[in-house]
């Protein structure tokens, strides 16, 4: 070979290499910017969805904190029933043993027996008593976590969202136009998604009533046996039945101070007879034993309701003598009370359900868009590495920034939801905890809103 041509191809693989690394850097840039698109997108389905679940959560508790409350309300009327029923069988059997006291060997027994109700009466009615203070408590005390959830969650989702993003990456950030455009749209969304009812709010609270009275357990409900399932002859044209009749309701009085309640416990014992006169049967009801005890939201010592009246709705089906006895307070044949008031409970407090319009949704859901962003100067570039600007590789972004957008739903679906058919779905309601969250596509136009935001409708800025 020619010495004089030595080191020609010099020049040539300097370009080459000047190329090369042109290239390298381009592709650095790219992988940089995939990789942290990757992340992105990761850090804002992680936020929209942290955000929505604790929204999920929040309706969660809602339903769990009014099927509480409704609970303790129906153990008020536990206490109440509890305690009118210890006073009937205090009454009767006081009654029974002193109608026997002059037979005997029989008064010895039904003495005893006395006795035994009678040493049981007292801390049966202070455990009521303290049953119906402990669950008024819990009641207040759940109303209240209700006002805490409902004011945290409006407060914590944006802080939630921002927090899950920059914990991803330092550098990320949810505070762009976009971002919060929607963050204000979800608190207005979350704001009127339920709704605060009060003792004031009549259609709200007759709702509750009605919830409170259905879930009333059995004994609370009716407590009704007949001693004989049969009539018994009494001799001659004569028979008799000795029916026990109890049951506890819950009373209400409107007026402009808004709604009271008032859980009213009847219980009754009584014989009846029927014979056959001139033309038609005779009946006597012959009272054995009788109470009733009550428990308002007015602190009265007397019932909010009149049942003292001809024409007065009954509790029970037969014993009527017996429960007009308890209504007027007779005495027992020894003097016992009979109509006892319990202090101590304050009827409906406030509580959070879902709104009207909410309810009236096909498919209610609240839902969370989050924007993640990443300004292009805290990007990892190639003239970074170098100082030679000539080898840099410039990115071109959209307003300078590099972002990702998310979009998650708390909706209300049962487990058994899907297999279901559509009109046999359970509609949303705050009473059970059936809220879950799923994440859903963006728009096209949602993600062209988000560009022009970004872009403030001018051309994408390059950045060096």
């Amino acid at each position: 070979m020619n010495k004089r041509e030595t080191g020609q191809v010099l020049p040539l693989g300097l370009v080459l290499v000047a190329l090369g690394m042109v290239g390298a850097f381009m592709l650095f840039n790219t992988g940089q910017v995939a990789s942290d698109k990757m992340r992105l997108a990761n850090s804002a389905d992680a936020a929209a969805y942290s955000g929505a679940l604790w929204q999920a959560r929040a309706l969660n508790y809602q339903a769990y904190a009014n099927r509480a409350m409704v609970a303790n309300h129906v153990a008020v009327a536990q206490a109440v029933s509890l305690h009118s029923w210890m006073a009937y069988a205090t009454v009767t059997a006081e009654n029974i043993s002193t109608v026997l006291s002059f037979i005997p060997f029989v008064n010895v027994v039904a003495s005893a027996i006395e006795r035994g109700v009678a040493f049981a009466e007292q801390p049966v009615s202070i455990a009521a008593k303290a049953m119906l203070r402990a669950s008024d408590i819990a009641i207040t005390a759940l109303s209240q976590s209700q006002n805490l959830m409902q004011v945290a969650t409006y407060i914590n989702t944006p802080e939630l969202i921002e927090v899950v993003a920059s914990e991803t990456d330092a550098r990320f950030s949810t505070n762009s136009v976009y971002g919060i455009t929607n963050t204000l749209e979800n608190a207005n969304q979350w704001r009127t998604f339920s709704k605060k009812y009060n003792k004031r709010d009549k259609a709200a609270v007759k709702e509750r009533e009605k919830i409170v009275l259905a879930s009333r357990d059995g004994f609370s409900r009716k407590r009704n046996w007949n001693l004989f399932d049969h009539w018994l002859p009494t001799g001659g044209l004569s028979i008799m039945k000795v029916r026990r009749q109890g049951e506890t309701r819950l009373q209400t009085k409107s007026s402009s101070a808004g709604t009271d309640w008032e859980w009213m416990a009847k219980d009754t014992l009584s014989m009846h007879t029927r014979s056959l006169g001139w033309f038609r049967v005779n009946k006597l009801e012959l009272p054995i034993g009788w109470a009733s005890s009550f428990a308002n939201s007015k602190g009265s010592d007397s019932p909010i309701k009149n049942q003292k009246c001809k024409g007065c709705k009954h509790f029970t089906k037969h014993n009527h003598t017996a429960e007009s006895a308890a209504d007027y307070g007779i005495r027992s044949l020894r003097g016992r009370k009979t109509l006892q008031s319990l202090s101590g409970y304050g009827g409906v407090r406030p509580f959070w359900v879902l709104s009207d319009k909410t309810r009236k949704a096909e498919d209610a859901k609240l839902r969370v868009r989050v924007e993640v962003s990443l300004p292009a100067k805290k990007l990892v570039q190639s003239n970074e590495l170098n100082s030679a600007q000539t080898l840099s590789a410039p990115l071109v972004l959209a307003g300078n920034t590099l972002s990702s957008i998310s979009v998650a739903d708390v909706l209300y679906r049962r487990p058994d939801h899907r297999r279901l058919k559509k009109d046999k779905r359970e509609k949303s309601n705050a009473y059970n905890p059936y809220w879950s969250v799923q994440l859903a596509n963006v728009s096209l136009v949602q993600r062209e809103l988000a560009l022009g935001l970004r872009s403030g409708g001018s051309k994408p800025a390059t950045h060096q």
